[in-house]
């Protein structure tokens, strides 16, 4: 075969292979993604009782987080450990509350704002987390 002997036909066959491999790496860079900001973040006491209904000092912790990202984060999982996670989501004009271990945004839209509240006992403040898993949906659905 001549084509791959032609130093003008290896040319153009390299520049393809290289345009399409930058178009691609563009593309899979260029998708919207979330980009999570605290914007402020406060705490106080909390009054809490054990297992036996008896009464235990402890410690609230309220964080504001904002998607300052270029698209929405969905199925927002946020998950306590060694403390209770409720939540305070603020978008527009509508308004939400849970007070759940484990708290579930459907959609966090890009500039909504959502306050979570965190307690825990006084012994587990120094271990006590709270994380925030969601789910980046493909820059391409499937039609």
């Amino acid at each position: 075969m001549k084509l791959f002997t032609d130093p003008a036909a290896v040319a153009a066959i390299i520049a393809a292979l290289v345009s399409g491999a930058v178009t691609w790496l563009f593309r899979f860079l260029d998708h919207p993604r979330p980009r999570w900001i605290l914007l402020g973040w406060g705490g106080g006491r909390a009054e809490l009782t054990d297992s036996h209904g008896m009464p235990v000092e402890g410690t609230k912790v309220t964080v504001d987080m904002v998607n300052v990202g270029t698209g929405a984060a969905h199925g927002v999982l946020i998950t306590g450990h060694l403390c209770d996670v409720h939540l305070l989501a603020e978008a527009g004009a509508r308004s939400t509350e849970t007070r759940l271990p484990r708290s579930i945004v459907p959609v966090w839209a890009q500039g909504d704002n959502v306050r979570i509240h965190a307690v825990t006992s006084n012994d587990n403040l120094d271990h006590a987390t709270f994380t925030l898993k969601w789910y980046q949906p493909p820059a391409r659905p499937s039609r």
